[in-house]
């Protein structure tokens, strides 16, 4: 999944019933909108302006909730549609003819698991008769595949529809998001730093053969060996 969900809801209205019969339940899809409210001096008539703008950053299916009797919340932790593929596999084996583009058979897939919203370009690339998916395959893991071999990523966008694009190089491909923080540029709304000690040492040994003086059979003579200690 490319895109994670955990939220806690204010439940002290008790809006929401956490039971399956009409109530917070997995049926439900929750969509994030993230957006922003700002004022704008009208250069006509010099009165403020009020602007609203707004993002969905991601579509998400509910992987679990908890409700608190005290405070009134509800935790709720959530992946995007690719749960959906995830968890629907393959009834029987399965090949598709040479030749086959491969949009069409990612297209085809998607649609067994109930996926039907996609963003699929034609890139006459086509699939090699060879491949053959096993029953029990889940249906992400063939979609997947079948783009990786054509040198594409598939990923669900952030208004949950089934991508496929070439990879992109990092080396040359434009910064599509950028977290800062401070009051002027900062788009965060909160973070959190953290550290452990796990991999400090206060004394580290390495060793090692010595390839340059090794005998016929190719054994090293030598061991190689180093200490470093910090006290």
């Amino acid at each position: 999944e490319r895109r994670t969900l955990d939220l806690v809801l204010d439940n002290s209205d008790g809006a929401l019933r956490h039971d399956p019969f009409d109530g917070f339940w997995y049926d439900k899809i929750i969509r994030l909108y993230r957006g922003i409210k700002y004022w704008t001096v009208d250069d006509i008539s010099g009165k403020a302006v009020q602007t609203e703008y707004e993002a969905c950053v991601g579509v998400f299916m509910i992987d679990r909730i908890d409700a608190q009797y005290f405070p009134h919340t509800i935790s709720v932790t959530g992946r995007d549609f690719t749960k959906k593929m995830l968890t629907s596999k393959l009834e029987r084996s399965l090949q598709f003819p040479a030749g086959t583009a491969i949009e069409d058979v990612i297209a085809a897939v998607a649609a067994n698991a109930g996926i039907f919203g996609t963003i699929l370009p034609n890139t006459g690339l086509t699939v090699d008769s060879t491949t053959v998916f096993e029953r029990g395959t889940a249906r992400w893991a063939v979609c997947k595949q079948v783009a990786n071999a054509a040198n594409h990523e598939l990923f669900f966008n952030a208004t949950g529809y089934l991508t496929m694009r070439p990879f992109r190089d990092p080396t040359t491909s434009p910064t599509e998001y950028t977290f800062q923080t401070g009051p002027v540029i900062g788009n965060l709304i909160d973070y959190k730093k953290s550290s452990n000690d796990a991999r400090v040492f206060n004394h580290i040994v390495v060793s090692g053969d010595d390839e340059v003086n090794s005998d016929s059979s190719g054994s090293s003579t030598n061991i190689v060996f180093a200490e470093v200690r910090n006290e």
